[in-house]
């Protein structure tokens, strides 16, 4: 099973890829996503992220609650192949209005 976090300072910018140059952005063996969450702000709500699977949106995130989030409550099953040397992006639609965002992707 693996993880990949990502983090959104505060007020980042719309369009903005949070998994550019994130070593497990793209890999060369085939993934399947299990899971995802997105937290953080100070108000849950305030955010959204489009996850991209190459060019493919598979799915809009947003920030269920404040700070760093529980799995019991925040993780959202949601199964996605992830091809080969494919990218997964995290393009930002709504920036949050104050802290950072922080988002999980699982998959084994």
């Amino acid at each position: 099973m693996g993880e990949v976090r990502f983090v959104g300072a505060a007020a980042v910018a719309v369009n903005t890829d949070l998994l550019k140059d994130n070593e497990f952005q793209k890999v060369p063996y085939p993934r399947l996503m299990t899971a995802r969450m997105i937290t953080g702000s100070a108000v849950a709500g305030d955010s959204t992220i489009d996850l991209f699977v190459g060019e493919t949106r598979i799915g809009s995130l947003v920030n269920t609650s404040t700070g760093e989030g529980a799995a019991n409550v925040d993780l959202y099953p949601q199964t996605a192949l992830i091809p080969a040397n494919v990218s997964l992006r995290a393009i930002v639609k709504v920036s949050p209005t104050t802290n950072p965002i922080i988002g999980k992707v699982f998959w084994r």
